[in-house]
């Protein structure tokens, strides 16, 4: 199990835009689970990995021209305040 846990609201769309987020994050080349609910009307893109990457997350993706607004965060299960 993961340390930490970013859920955020994307304006990721297609495949093809959720192929490109997803992309972009393993390119971190460090252990992270990463998902996107295409049908979800906020496009929730879930982010688990033993570091806290909301802001790296919200950087890469808006250098690629996507919302990515943080909804929530978890360490070890709790929300983070």
């Amino acid at each position: 199990m993961y340390k930490f846990v970013n859920i955020f609201k994307t304006t990721i769309l297609s495949t093809q835009d959720m192929k490109l987020a997803l992309d972009t994050l393993y390119a971190f080349n460090i252990p992270l689970q990463a998902t996107v609910d295409l049908l979800d009307e906020d496009k929730v893109l879930r982010v688990a990995s033993d570091f806290n990457l909301t802001d790296r997350v919200q950087q890469q993706l808006e250098e690629r021209n996507f919302l990515c607004e943080v909804m929530e965060t978890y360490h070890l299960g709790e929300p983070l305040v």
